[in-house]
């Protein structure tokens, strides 16, 4: 029988249904056939007979069918080819009949040996036809494996088949990927001070076009290794560009996230490396900064939107995994003015004794953020600096919305003049230099959530608290927040809010150890101070309160609410603390509300002495109604009104608990309602000094005592 066809092998893509193949070359025998199947990612599995398929047809003129188990896949391909052994199995006997078939199949296994062998050798590299000189030594190789381990195929001078070794140590130091294209060189000095370069004894010039790489920015391996494109001759700041020795420019090639130090950062804290920080921030693109100390002289303005500057991180102290950035001048080492800029994992650290800029200045119109960062300057009394200042770049109002999360902040100040800003879980030491949250004007939606606020010791610009809000500000919210007042170390307010906001929400707050008020309202429309915990306040300053409401701007003082906090002092240091809650005598306030607040102070030669809740005389002279209702507590109220005292005595269980009030022009006209029993569970006094005659009180009553029952009502 004949080998009429050349074709030794058949190729199928499989479906995932069809199982059946045609085999379209003849085959002597089931084990002259190989199959195998090659999946999608290129893997090679060799199919096994009875176990992956069955196959018929051996010895047929027209081929056979080889039938798959399980069908192959989608994206699977079936190949099917002739694998005959080169042997020879047709025996001569002598003097026997000549065997015609035999003899024929013999034939036909060469034929097939012959085509397999073609089929195979089409598959391999070779030289062309046209190419005399491909023989002999020219493509031979005469090395062992051992001389050929890690060396490269490639010919020499001559053409020769070789294998090659490395560059030339002294000025590059990695195997030859192309000796004329790509050569890689140890460091940026390497590449720009040699050129042209012999490697392998073959004289490389650096040449536009080329691209080439180092392994290091100043040492191999120090995070500066960079690829770069050589160009013609042209300006180069020798930052992220280089002039090489023949007059032409690498021109640093980067993408994704970049380390700085391939654009020449210095870490060790004594080179000063903003230029080289400014033209890594000029890329747009991500930024890295390791670990290290890097000095800055001059800010760094970042002007590209969506750009992430990220350090390794801010750690406790200055060297580690901490990528710290000193200043050690009055600078700002960040101005920010593109939009949606992302700041974090930095170490902020200026060094200066006088410190009035800000480490980061934030003025661009969009949501920016500063997250994982630690801002530190120098424990100074009178300067108002450090920190981060937040405004329309020109020292006015504008922007929208910024983020400022797991901030630790020390000697440094947060200025705030747009509108949207939500700072969070941040610990914000001032210690002897303020820590101020200002806006002033339209400024609206301000946010402060789950921080630690301590107060500075000094006084600065007549604002001693730890958060300090003023101006026509709109809906600021402190929520969750620890006002820590380090008892001794800090000696001003937590929270100071004067001169005109509107709607400041103070919830869930813990207000303790502070030695003057924790909190003060000033001038505020329709502030609410609910749900908090004041604790050991008014620990030794003379009238100091956890809560004062007072009214010393022009703005009235309208519809403040003070309900639902819990009050405890065990503890006076020195001096005489003063109450709870203080309404300062003014004439300029609204519906003042105090209610349901619980006070406690257990022990002796604690608490608040001899008032919890002081109403100042003149305090409620207005005509505006408010009211003092359902609060409980263990001592005296005071409620004064011109030259009236009214002292409340009563049990922890129901200090003046149902108490509504309402005024008159007359600050010396008292008239009471309520229900009378003899129980004494409430002891209702009113001091004998100045008090009303029977007829201006409206009933009559003795001026030493007189017990009344839950419920009592003043009209004044």
């Amino acid at each position: 029988m004949t080998v009429s066809s050349s074709n030794n092998r058949d190729d199928y893509a499989g479906n995932g249904s069809t199982t059946s193949f045609a085999v379209t070359f003849r085959f002597l025998q089931n084990s002259d056939v190989k199959a195998t199947i090659r999946d999608s990612s290129g893997g090679e599995t060799l199919q096994v007979e009875t176990t992956n398929y069955t196959l018929t047809g051996a010895g047929d003129a027209g081929g056979g069918t080889l039938v798959m188990l399980v069908a192959p896949p989608t994206g699977e391909t079936l190949t099917i080819l002739r694998d005959v052994p080169a042997t020879q199995e047709t025996d001569y006997v002598e003097n026997d009949e000549f065997p015609a078939e035999s003899h024929e199949d013999a034939l036909d296994k060469l034929t097939m040996l012959v085509q397999q062998q073609a089929e195979d050798s089409t598959r391999h590299m070779g030289f062309s036809e046209t190419v005399s000189d491909a023989t002999g030594s020219a493509v031979e190789l005469s090395q062992d494996k051992t001389q050929r381990a890690d060396k490269l195929l490639g010919f020499d001078s001559a053409g020769n088949l070789v294998t090659k070794t490395t560059f030339d140590q002294g000025s590059v130091d990695q195997a030859v990927f192309d000796k004329r294209y790509g050569p890689i060189f140890a460091t940026v000095a390497a590449m720009v001070a040699v050129s042209p370069v012999s490697i392998d004894g073959v004289v490389v010039t650096l040449v536009a076009g080329m691209t080439v790489e180092t392994q290091g920015r100043t040492t191999v391996g120090d995070g500066g290794g960079a690829k770069y494109l050589v160009v013609a001759s042209q300006a180069a700041d020798e930052l992220g560009d280089h002039t090489n020795a023949n007059g032409t420019v690498s021109v640093l090639q980067v993408s994704g996230t970049v380390n700085v130090i391939k654009y020449g950062v210095v870490e060790g804290g004594s080179i000063d490396v903003s230029a080289a920080y400014q033209a890594a921030a000029d890329s747009g693109l991500e930024l890295f900064t390791p670990p290290g100390d890097y000095l800055f002289s001059s800010e760094v303005t970042i002007t590209n939107q969506g750009q992430r500057i990220r350090g390794s991180g801010w750690g406790s102290v200055a060297g580690g995994a901490t990528a710290r950035l000193l200043t050690t001048t009055d600078i700002k080492t960040f101005k920010v003015t593109g939009n949606f800029v992302f700041i974090e994992g930095f170490f902020f650290d200026n060094t200066a004794s006088t410190m009035s800029a800000p480490h980061v200045h934030f003025a661009g119109d969009a949501f920016s953020s500063i997250d994982r960062c630690r801002l530190q300057a120098v424990e100074n009394f009178t300067a108002l600096g450090g920190g981060i200042l937040i405004d329309d770049g020109a020292g006015g109002i504008g922007g929208s919305v910024a983020l400022i999360n797991n901030i630790n902040i020390s000697h440094g100040t947060v200025t705030v003049k747009r509108s949207d800003v939500h700072i969070k879980n941040s610990w914000l030491w001032a210690n002897s230099r303020p820590f101020v949250v200002r806006g002033s004007g339209a400024v609206g939606n301000l946010v402060m959530e789950g921080c630690d606020l301590l107060p500075p010791q000094t006084l600065v610009a007549g604002r001693k608290a730890a958060v300090y809000l003023d101006g026509a500000m709109s809906a600021p919210r402190l929520l969750g927040c620890n006002f820590d007042g380090n008892v001794l170390l800090s000696t001003g307010s937590g929270l100071l809010a004067e001169n005109g906001i509107i709607n400041l929400l103070v919830s869930g707050c813990f207000g303790f150890g502070h030695n003057e008020d924790c909190i003060i309202v000033d001038s505020c429309i329709a502030p609410i101070v609910s749900g908090n915990t004041f604790t050991n306040n008014n620990t030794s300053e003379d009238g100091s309160t956890d809560i004062t409401l007072r009214d010393t701007f022009a703005q009235l003082l309208e519809r403040p609410l003070i309900q639902g906090n819990a009050f405890t002092q065990t503890a006076v240091l020195s001096g005489t603390a003063g109450p709870a809650v203080k309404l300062v005598a003014t004439t300029n306030r609204n519906g003042v509300r105090i209610i349901d607040n619980t006070i406690h102070q257990p022990g002796a030669g604690g608490g608040y002495t001899d008032i919890e809740i002081d109403l100042e005389d003149g305090a409620f002279a207005s005509t505006q109604v408010g009211s003092l209702a359902g609060n409980r507590g263990a001592r005296t109220h005071y409620m004064n009104s011109g030259t009236q005292t009214i002292a409340i005595d009563d049990t922890f269980e129901t200090v003046n608990y149902g108490v509504t009030m309402a005024y008159a022009p007359r600050p010396d006209q008292i008239n009471l309602s309520f229900a009378s029993t003899a129980n004494g569970v409430n002891d209702w006094r009113f001091n004998s000094a100045g008090l009303p005659t029977t007829a201006a009180m409206g009933l009559g009553f003795a001026a030493t005592h007189a017990a009344f029952d839950l419920y009592w009502e003043i009209n004044l």
